[in-house]
């Protein structure tokens, strides 16, 4: 038996165009609006009605045309020319309605694997590529969320990002295809995070490349820090007439002068260049909050049209209350709890200090502290903990199951935030401060600008950086529960009604709709490709393609 494309009703695609010609026994004013070349870089074209070509064998009328298909101008192959209208025995052939472009044909799949197959559907299908650095997915909430909307949407997504512990290096979860590096995990050191930089744009290149070649993206979106994956994003524009879209998760050069206070100013300079040309190579870009967008249009040029904000809103059907867990609190009266990133930045240092003022100068040893996750600065963190003697009060679990993490959080009477004042934190939105909302609970952080205008009255706002104010503002709160229950519910109709991801996944989907209106790649949009009649055999020379083009092309200059 033959193979698949070379059985009756099919034939593969292998060269850069296909002609447009219809059925001859179609009048040329009815193909106006068909007879059009039809973009759809990164479609799966699924069929077109073609009619059953006999798998005969004969001369190939290749100078006709002046240009041919190497296998199926062969009689050995038993196939059939597309490009002529016969089939090798002189059979007449159709022409497909829709003529997919070079850089798709140009892929091995379409070249050996994807057939037109008679009466199907074509289906267009858009495909986002999202780049991740600094978290593996799905741990970092805010990206998953965003790969979950837009599969719920029609969109196939496709994300590279570093492995987890024990993760594999491709897998789908949930409908979203996983391509995973191993990552490089920096010392510290200035010249460490060039090493890491390096080996992860390289990285997320090779599996970038992956990606492409199990589909072509229509838009690919760049995740930072760190702002090193614009020239990624300008090659799939070249090769693939991608979308760039940029989701400016923080602001690098802030992010730098928080972690080296002595920096290099010529560093600084590079990430301000770097994060610059991010923006401009962008087609559209996503800011965490209003702050990052006016960072954006002052600083980096952006237009104000090509920026939306969405926040990283917690889901509130999954971030909910549970049965609290007394035994968490290990038994004393109170539990404050911890969850994220222990980076140089987070100031998880500080949460320890207000527990030793909290336990060791207040005498309060009625309080428990559970501090979940972890970062580059755990394991100095233990140490600290243990050197000022309260490994008895404060728990580092590291990161936990999403199942602790809800029980610690539903168990716990308050949320810390201690992220200090300075140039990135002032104007970034801390996810946990959020998630803490979630949960009903009241949320304890430092006078920051983007915190307050996350948590209003949910939060308590300690004067910036002073240990010994928040740890008075925490006890003071620990002996007042009708506060605490106030803030609590504050926070979490917040969420349910203004902060919920479902309210910022209709502004995050609209930036892909957007940027898909008007081409062939529209997410909600198909196409059924029209009926042909083939007649048998040619009956004279006045109804080939050749001529219908003819009077195509008469009629549309009349």
């Amino acid at each position: 038996m033959p193979p698949r494309h070379h059985r009756p009703g099919f034939f593969r695609v292998s060269a850069s165009w296909l002609d447009i010609a219809q059925a001859p026994d179609m009048r040329a004013g009815e193909l106006r609006g068909q007879n059009e070349r039809v973009r759809l870089a990164g479609v799966t074209l699924l069929g077109a009605e073609l009619a059953p070509a006999a798998a005969t064998t004969g001369p190939c009328r290749r100078r006709r045309h002046g240009r041919h298909v190497g296998s199926h101008c062969r009689a050995s192959h038993g196939g059939h020319c597309i490009f002529c209208e016969r089939t090798l025995g002189g059979d007449l052939i159709p022409r497909p309605a829709v003529s997919p472009p070079l850089a798709l044909l140009s892929s091995n799949r379409m070249r050996h694997n994807v057939p037109y197959r008679t009466g199907q559907q074509l289906t267009k299908r858009p495909r986002v590529l999202i780049i991740v650095q600094n978290l593996p997915v799905p741990f970092d909430r805010r990206v998953w969320l965003e790969c979950q909307t837009l599969v719920k949407a029609g969109y196939e997504v496709a994300v590279v990002c570093p492995k987890g512990p024990g993760d594999p290096k491709r897998s789908v979860l949930e409908g979203v295809e996983l391509y995973k590096y191993r990552p490089y995990a920096p010392g510290g050191s200035k010249s460490s995070f060039l090493f890491e930089y390096a080996y992860s744009f390289l990285a997320t290149l090779w599996c970038s490349l992956r990606a492409a070649a199990s589909g072509r993206p229509s838009a690919v979106q760049a995740c930072n820090p760190p702002d090193i994956f614009w020239p990624i994003g300008l090659l799939f524009k070249m090769l693939f007439r991608a979308r760039f879209v940029f989701d400016h998760h923080d602001l690098c050069p802030e992010l730098f002068q928080s972690r080296f206070p002595d920096g290099s100013k010529a560093a600084y300079r590079a990430l301000l260049a770097l994060e610059r040309l991010t923006v401009k190579t962008s087609d559209h870009v996503i800011e965490t909050n209003g702050s990052y967008q006016q960072v954006d249009i002052a600083r980096n040029g952006a237009h104000p049209e090509r920026t939306t904000v969405v926040r990283t809103g917690p889901d509130p059907q999954r971030l909910r209350p549970i049965s609290p867990v007394p035994a968490l609190k290990r038994g004393r009266s109170h539990l404050v709890a911890y969850i994220g990133v222990m980076g140089p930045q987070d100031g998880v240092d500080i949460a320890l200090r207000v527990a030793d003022t909290v336990v060791n100068a207040m005498g309060r040893t009625d309080v428990s502290f559970t501090l979940m996750g972890s970062g580059d600065c755990w394991r100095d963190l233990v140490k600290m903990r243990d050197a000022l003697g309260l490994a008895e009060y404060v728990e580092l679990p590291g990161r936990v199951p999403d199942g602790t993490v809800a029980a610690v959080l539903s168990t716990a009477d308050i949320g810390i935030s201690p992220d200090p004042k300075n140039a990135l934190n002032d104007v970034s939105t801390m996810n946990k401060t959020m998630e803490y909302m979630a949960f009903g609970l009241p949320v304890l952080a430092f006078d920051l600008r983007e915190t307050k205008v996350s948590a209003g009255e949910a939060g308590a706002y300690a004067t910036p950086n002073d240990v010994t104010d928040m740890a008075k503002i925490l006890i003071e709160l620990l002996d007042d529960e009708p506060r605490r229950k106030a803030m609590g519910a504050a926070g979490r109709a917040r969420v349910e009604a203004v902060l919920a991801w479902q309210h910022q996944a209709e502004r995050y989907l609209a930036v892909y709709n957007s940027l898909h209106a008007g081409t062939a790649m529209a997410h909600s949009s198909s196409v059924v490709l029209p009926n042909y009649r083939a007649p048998a055999r040619r009956t004279n020379a006045g109804e080939g393609p050749r001529e219908l083009r003819v009077a195509l092309k008469t009629e549309k200059a009349q």
